[in-house]
């Protein structure tokens, strides 16, 4: 009969517990959503969260970011050339949906 008795302090605990879970979990569901670039109002939408939160935890997050993000600013010299290409595609089918023929313009 004891063991099916559960503590007040066990009970605090376990719900500390999945509270913790699911920030942590909305945390991780918050940066991927902010890599797809999806609203910050559609965000709160989704997770339930509100803007005053999601503000708070983007500023933590760039706070975190080192500055330099690996960069380096390559020297300008005369010697280098910078040429720009644009290139398109088109495809059509020839007589058949299995002969597929590819066209590549570059200018």
């Amino acid at each position: 009969m004891a063991n099916k008795i559960i503590g007040a302090k066990n009970v605090a605990d376990n719900v500390l517990l999945i509270r913790n879970l699911s920030v942590n979990q909305n945390e991780t569901r918050v940066k991927k959503l902010l890599l797809e670039r999806i609203s910050l109002s559609g965000i709160c939408r989704v997770l339930d969260v509100s803007l005053t939160w999601l503000l708070d935890f983007i500023e933590q997050v760039y706070d975190r970011t080192d500055e330099q993000l690996n960069f380096s600013q390559v020297e300008f010299s005369e010697e280098l050339e910078i040429i720009c290409l644009e290139a398109d595609e088109l495809w059509s089918f020839v007589q058949n949906k299995a002969n597929k023929q590819w066209i590549w313009l570059v200018a």
